[in-house]
């Protein structure tokens, strides 16, 4: 998922996979992500309105969070499996029952993408930034030729104003 949020401070809820039942989940906290009520990460710098990529794999019981293309969590744990009849998955919701009310998190997601399924065996999973359309490098291309164009008839109408 790459996603921005729109303030920091107290705990921004990034993604809940028990339907909103409970306050188990993947936080944005201060200075740190955290798998509610399991562990912290180490500090990560979120800035507000900036993007961030944020992967999540959960299998075997381990949950491991790439904050920004490095490994930020990698916990023992089923509180990210998604529990419940529904499968739902929230993103940026807070529960709607027990304690710990309002931890909802503004902000805006690029995009977010799921797989149900293994990724591979790789321990150092890197984000790669999305590959461009064919049509953006025509466009891109037809572009630099314009300007090339453009600049070759400036310099020959340069030297033919000096002669």
């Amino acid at each position: 998922m790459t996603f921005t949020l729109d303030s920091l401070g107290s705990w921004k809820r990034l993604i809940d996979a028990e339907n909103r039942q409970s306050d188990n989940g993947l936080y944005y906290l201060g200075t740190s992500l955290q798998i509610y009520p399991l562990a912290s990460s180490p500090a990560t710098s979120v800035v507000p309105g900036e993007f961030n990529d944020l992967l999540l794999t959960v299998g075997s019981g381990v949950a491991k969070v790439y904050f920004n293309g490095s490994l930020a969590l990698n916990e023992s744990t089923t509180l990210m499996n998604i529990n419940n009849p529904q499968n739902f998955l929230n993103l940026f919701l807070d529960n709607v029952v027990g304690g710990g009310q309002g931890e909802w998190s503004g902000g805006t997601i690029d995009r977010a993408i799921f797989y149900d399924g293994a990724l591979g065996s790789r321990e150092d999973v890197v984000l790669t930034p999305a590959v461009p359309e064919i049509g953006t490098w025509a466009m891109m291309l037809i572009g630099l030729g314009g300007i090339g164009n453009a600049m070759r008839q400036r310099r020959a109408r340069k030297i033919i104003a000096t002669t």
